[in-house]
């Protein structure tokens, strides 16, 4: 590694125990035997496996036969070396990192579409997407929940008269209210002036005290281009599944 101008920190590990604790550390290239006395190169890509790392995965071996090298790659190899041809150990490492750098960027691109997706960029808050699934997820756990259904009072006034930037800072401030409220799974914003909280089975409120306990906590004035305003909200509920 240091003649190919590769500098590393190496842990030896030739136990499961040993490739876990190496594995908790998140190691960069994961080069393995592929037998050894308390261990193999498949048991090791087991471990990966099972604990969802996309760590390069090089064996570097004796002789071992094409079907083997066929297996270890189907198991999720990323190369398999001989050990009289390591002069092919550090151009493998170095592809081996650079494509595990391109799946993590390809995963993170990924996270944020999907992110996108399901959140309301104005407020931060899940999106009708994100509602939509956790409803679909109670109802087939056959779990009971009620949802609140809140409007937001003056948002198309505000809009009309103060501009969009305004209008989305009267619901920026809505959004924070309920960011702040306990016990409450999920918050969403569905449509502008619209927006959801599931209430799961175990608040074994009154449906008349959740209600009078959100209106207290979400009716309070806010500040709008330097105005004083009242945040008024209206609230609906829903029951399911009905009994």
């Amino acid at each position: 590694l240091l003649q190919g101008g590769l500098s590393a920190e190496i842990l030896r590990a030739d136990d499961a125990e040993s490739f876990l604790i190496g594995l908790a550390g998140a190691p960069a290239v994961i080069l393995a035997d592929y037998t050894l006395p308390c261990f193999s190169a498949h048991a090791a890509l087991d471990l990966v496996h099972q604990h969802g790392c996309d760590i390069p995965f090089i064996v570097v071996s004796g002789s071992v036969g094409d079907e083997t090298i066929v297996d270890l790659v189907r198991k999720g190899a990323h190369d398999c070396l001989q050990k009289d041809r390591l002069n092919r150990l550090v151009p493998a490492i170095q592809r081996e990192l650079a494509q595990a750098a391109v799946r993590e960027k390809q995963r993170a691109g990924e996270a944020r579409v999907h992110a996108m997706a399901y959140t309301d960029l104005g407020t931060g808050l899940g999106n009708r997407n994100r509602l939509e699934e956790a409803l679909v997820e109670e109802l087939h756990e056959n779990r009971r929940f009620r949802l609140i259904l809140v409007g937001l009072e003056r948002w198309v006034d505000v809009l009309h008269t103060l501009g969009r930037h305004r209008a989305e800072e009267l619901a920026n401030s809505l959004a924070d209210r309920l960011r702040s409220l306990e016990g409450f799974p999920l918050v969403v914003r569905g449509a502008d002036d619209e927006f959801g909280i599931l209430v799961p089975e175990a608040d074994n409120r009154e449906d008349e005290t959740l209600v009078r306990d959100l209106f207290a906590a979400l009716n309070h004035p806010t500040v709008l281009a330097g105005i004083s305003m009242d945040v008024r909200v209206r609230l609906g509920l829903v029951a399911a599944p009905e009994d």
